[in-house]
């Protein structure tokens, strides 16, 4: 191959997501330099290139996952704070607090076990158009009945049963994923990667899919700490109907993955979620 004549110059962009990147660049960047003149260096200058082109990728990604998160803590505490101290919309700052601690979970988890994979939307708060109708419909319907009947909120007759469902469910799910460990994924995974294991181990004894268990009553909690009507019976629907879909199409390719492992463990190992086998 030719020599290189012309320069390529790769400019550092003005903030990086931490020091080991940048200096991962510096490194790069130098390293580039120096393969400039040399011959025989197109699939060399390729692969660092890309490896830069992945560094600033990683920049955008934390970038906004530090917003997203610090926009998170700070409507997580208000919400807190109007929990503790608020007498008329109480069962609503409990409701902001645990949504914040599950979506901030949800990216903790990623970026801790799957680093190469966390993303903004490791969040989970962009996940789906039905996500966002309920989450509308929670708030309308709740400041709606709110100002017409303010006696039917903040009733801690209400709100402890459904502060106990909604810790259950995020403690089962939080468990479930630090024992899956990497083999949990966000999304349903249809081919088998090196380190993708069958988890039958720990919770996953008891029940079979032990995160989405902890994820459904955790919806249906959230719903009922409002004391919406309306809400709790759309959240169970949708809850249901959602993983009455994704469960079978995530076995269907969990049974192609691990053949008759899996439909013996499928066999013996409940789901645990109402009319979902």
């Amino acid at each position: 191959m030719s020599e290189m004549s012309e320069e390529v110059k790769i400019k550092a962009p003005k903030r990086w997501w931490s020091g080991p990147s940048r200096r991962e660049h510096d490194f790069l960047a130098e390293v580039l330099r120096l393969a400039q003149n040399g011959k025989n260096m197109d699939d060399l200058r390729s692969q660092i290139s890309g490896r830069i082109s992945l560094l600033r990728d990683l920049e955008n990604k934390y970038d906004w996952s530090t917003v997203v998160a610090w926009a998170l803590g700070l409507f997580g505490g208000m919400g807190l704070i109007l929990g503790l101290l608020s007498e008329s919309i109480r069962d609503m700052g409990f409701f902001m607090f645990f949504l914040s601690v599950f979506h901030f979970w949800e990216w903790f988890y990623a970026s801790w076990f799957q680093p190469e994979q966390v993303t903004v939307h490791s969040f989970m708060l962009t996940h789906s158009r039905e996500f966002h109708m309920a989450m509308g419909l929670a708030f309308g319907e709740y400041f709606l009945e709110w100002l017409i009947f303010p006696g039917m909120k903040s009733s801690l007759w209400i709100m402890i049963p459904a502060i106990i469902v909604i810790a259950s469910g995020q403690a089962i799910r939080t468990v479930a994923m630090y024992t899956a460990g990497r083999s949990f994924n966000h999304l349903v995974q249809e081919e088998k990667k090196e380190d993708h294991v069958l988890v039958t181990e720990g919770i996953y004894q008891y029940l079979r899919h032990p995160s989405y268990f902890g994820w459904f009553w955790w919806s249906i909690g959230m719903a009922c700490l409002l004391g919406n009507p309306i809400t709790i019976g759309a959240f169970a629907y949708a809850s249901w109907h959602f993983f009455a879909d994704r469960i079978p199409f995530e076995e269907e390719a969990l049974v192609k993955m691990f053949g008759q492992s899996y439909i013996e463990y499928r066999k013996r190992t409940p789901t645990g979620i109402p009319m979902i086998k």
